[in-house]
């Protein structure tokens, strides 16, 4: 029997816990989505006699911007009950009949007051992703491990590899001095590049990394495949194989990938029909998605990675700017998930009464990931069963 560290851990309180923040993450989506983030459908189609369900973004953004978000929004993240915290700016009232509209059950959420809205955060940390900088701001951000919102504190974090007050006033004179800064220690992470969600997958050029999940191009009956970390392959073309032995099976060839922006993964197309593409997760037998799901800070996640197994954690950061080996990421979140070199591509995913959506893939050492969403509009993919 296969070792299933998932209900070893889905006991007792974590189960409960896990069903609480059902219920705020639920929320949380219905609020976002009033901002203009897509939501996602999920639909039955038959290709060539064989019934599958499928999930596809629905009609909205992906990715929502700073200017998406309404003033007086400050953040929001899932507490230790599961419930959902929403930080608002200005007079409570106001703010309470702003959100009765989207949400009419009051005692699904708490509202808090906040100094900042979410829009003057991000529009600060935009300021830094586009900054056209001098040779004493390289100095600085060549210090700068990472930065982005920390949506329980309704700050801007930057982290630092060094952390000292020379530092700091280096970048207060240089950058920004801005009160809604806070600075914490960092350290540069590294990418862990290394069929079921969470097994690794091989190519010559790169190693190991781990299989995200199973899809199809969005085309009728398009091509079906798989999706993968995009650093885990140099180029569109390369040959994927279900090991590293010269004889291994071929799984299929690259045909997208992206590393940069809030992207870091690849889509293999099966060339080999006698593959079959499996929805359960290598590690434990458990099927995935064939959903999507948000994940706010304080939301409890798995990550199926081909070294480390099934690992628990919580989103600690979401929206993060990060220097990942040297490739300057945005739109990455970060949780309390352990990992290890060829976990790359990983799914990270939430699991609720039996169902398991996918929320992103793992990118990086220290739980940083990728959300699903801009791979499956970037890409015109669907999830498929």
């Amino acid at each position: 029997m296969k070792e299933n560290k998932e209900l070893e851990v889905l006991t007792a309180h974590f189960s409960k816990k896990l069903e609480a923040e059902e219920k705020g993450i639920q929320v949380y989506e219905t609020l976002l989505q009033s901002y203009g983030l897509a939501g996602y459908e999920i639909e039955t189609n038959t290709y060539e006699g064989e019934t599958v369900t499928e999930c596809k973004l629905g009609i909205g953004k992906a990715v929502l911007e700073a200017d998406d978000y309404p003033d007086y929004y400050g953040g929001a993240f899932i507490n230790d009950e599961g419930k959902l915290v929403i930080y608002v700016v200005g007079d409570l009232v106001e703010a309470q009949a702003k959100v009765a509209k989207v949400i009419e059950n009051d005692e699904a959420y708490v509202l808090k007051q906040a100094l900042y809205s979410y829009k003057e955060l991000l529009e600060l940390k935009e300021t830094f992703d586009f900054l056209e900088k001098t040779d004493e701001q390289v100095e600085v951000f060549a210090n700068v491990t990472a930065y982005g919102p920390l949506e329980k504190d309704n700050l801007l974090m930057v982290e630092m590899n060094v952390l000292d007050q020379a530092k700091i006033s280096q970048f207060k004179a240089f950058v920004s001095d801005s009160d809604m800064i806070v600075f914490r220690q960092g350290e540069f992470i590294e990418n862990q590049a290394t069929v079921h969600p969470g097994q690794g997958v091989f190519n010559p050029q790169n190693g190991r990394s781990t299989l995200t999940t199973r899809a199809r191009q969005n085309s009728g009956n398009g091509p079906v495949g798989f999706i993968m970390s995009g650093h885990g392959v140099n180029q569109v073309g390369h040959t994927i194989r279900n090991g590293s032995a010269a004889n291994a099976t071929v799984l299929g060839q690259v045909t997208l990938r992206q590393w940069s922006g809030n992207i870091d993964a690849a889509f293999c197309q099966r060339t080999n029909n006698a593959v079959s593409l499996s929805d359960q997760i290598f590690q434990n037998g458990l099927a995935l998605g064939p959903s999507i799901t948000t994940a706010p800070v304080g939301t409890s996640v798995f990550i199926a990675g081909s070294s480390s197994g099934v690992q628990t954690g919580t989103v600690a950061a979401t929206n993060l700017t990060v220097s990942v080996s040297g490739v300057v990421m945005n739109g990455l979140s970060r949780a309390s998930y352990s990992s290890q070199g060829g976990d790359s591509g990983g799914p990270i995913y939430r699991t609720i009464s039996g169902v398991r959506p996918i929320a992103g893939n793992h990118i990086a050492s220290n739980g940083h990931f990728g959300l699903i969403s801009p791979i499956l509009n970037q890409f015109n993919l669907r999830l498929t069963e």
